[in-house]
């Protein structure tokens, strides 16, 4: 019932709180501060305001945020069990500097009158977290802009539901993880750049299962400058399934960069491009053991194809199978070096090759 304020090392027992247009709950001090079972309702105002807490912890807390966020900095850590985010159109929650943040199941949901999937001024931010580690087991989050962006943090995701956002996860510099995760119609399921970060993030992709948005444009995991493993992940209804780019536009990746491609099942819409896609000089790649099925509408696997002429990457395609493709099955162009052996491919044109070397 208004504003709440409090030092940390209160308890707020559950109590139900309205506000306008402020914070509903402005925290500071070095204690804990627990939650539970709280019902917050920001009406238009942002729900917390920590700053410099030790620890926080919520238990089955429900925010209504509409046109509102909520901020956390400066802590040590926050561990979230089972919130209910919902009519988010703005942000759900920021943390810059926050130590650990800890999400143990809940969801994240955007308005329900807009789809999101597709870019909207409308569809807000459900995690925005900056210079802070992100471990995050069992939420599901819907109808966001994004529903995790993080920059210069570490994150670890597992065992997520994602769907009808515009990207799930949005990780700009630092190392990502993200195992055993859904997603479902939406445009990115995970997008992981590196340009222009003082290192070069490692990224982990594994376990996976992603279902395209069937708007024509939607990409499953897109990798840019960066270290990566896509492990053994399902993939269908992409015009990309896998992007994976080393191009190093601010000259800083040490070369080369390399990037495994694994054991993927990748099930091709026939409006599709190629469903596997590697790019840039400083990348090194590896394409093996992947399945490819279903009438793509470019081909399966390229290697070079929008690379400057002898600047492109250098690439093993290995044991892979090509079943269906409309297009070409294994194009590469441009390439520094090329090695494909051992690959199947069957009801395409097969393979095509200039530009660099091959064998």
């Amino acid at each position: 019932l208004g504003a709440y304020v409090a030092r940390t090392g209160v308890e707020l027992g559950g109590r139900r709180v309205l506000l306008g247009a402020a914070p509903v709950l402005s925290v500071a001090g070095s204690g804990l501060l627990t939650c539970q079972g709280e019902s917050i309702d920001a009406n238009g105002g942002d729900w917390i305001d920590a700053v410099g807490y030790d620890s926080l912890y919520a238990e089955s807390l429900a925010v209504r945020v509409p046109r509102g966020d909520g901020f956390l900095a400066g802590g040590r850590v926050a561990v979230f069990q089972d919130p209910r985010f919902h009519d988010v159109d703005y942000g759900a929650l920021s943390v810059s500097a926050a130590g650990k943040l800890v999400f143990r199941g809940g969801s994240i949901a955007g308005p329900a009158q807009v789809v999101c999937n597709q870019y909207s001024y409308q569809c807000g931010v459900g995690i925005d977290a900056s210079g802070t580690y992100l471990d995050m087991d069992g939420i599901a989050a819907s109808n966001l802009g994004i529903a995790v962006l993080k920059f210069d943090s570490t994150l670890l995701l597992s065992n997520g539901t994602f769907a009808v956002n515009y990207y799930d996860v949005d990780s700009e510099c630092g190392p990502a993880t993200a195992t055993g995760n859904t997603s479902s119609n939406s445009g990115f399921a995970v997008y992981a750049a590196g340009s222009g970060c003082a290192a070069t993030p490692t990224v982990t992709v594994r376990g996976n299962t992603v279902s395209c948005a069937p708007d024509g444009y939607a990409y499953g995991i897109g990798l840019y400058d960066a270290t990566a493993s896509v492990l053994n992940n399902v993939i269908g209804g992409c015009y990309t399934a896998i992007d994976a780019e080393n191009f190093d536009y601010y000259g800083v990746l040490p070369a080369p960069v390399p990037v495994e491609i694994r054991g993927n099942t990748i099930t091709a819409p026939g409006t599709g491009s190629y469903q596997i896609l590697v790019e840039g000089g400083k990348g090194q790649f590896t394409v093996a053991r992947n399945s490819i099925t279903g009438p793509s509408a470019d081909g399966a696997i390229s290697a070079g194809l929008y690379s400057s002429y002898g600047s492109g990457p250098s690439t093993s395609i290995d044991s892979n199978t090509v079943l269906g493709a409309l297009g070409i099955g294994i194009y590469t162009a441009a390439v520094g070096s090329v090695w494909a052996r051992g690959d199947v491919v069957g009801k395409t044109g097969c393979c095509s090759a200039y530009g660099g070397s091959s064998r």
